[in-house]
């Protein structure tokens, strides 16, 4: 069960990469390890794939490998 103070931060959290960014070549390892905490926490709170995917403005396929 997600706490409901972190659950609040995370659905208020309006993190989007610019598509510099999310092209993973230009991608740092600490990028890469953000999009990957935030596309969990995204799951863990219900969203599905697509609903990640346009929230972070990635593809479906960015998110099916995090």
């Amino acid at each position: 069960m997600v706490k409901s103070h972190t659950l609040s931060f995370r659905l208020s959290w309006n993190w989007k990469l610019s598509s510099s960014i999310a092209e993973e070549g230009n991608m740092t390892s600490s990028e890469r390890w953000r999009m990957y905490l935030e596309i969990q926490n995204l799951r863990e709170i219900g969203l599905n794939v697509s609903q990640i995917a346009r929230k972070l403005g990635v593809c479906r396929n960015t998110v099916y490998k995090y």
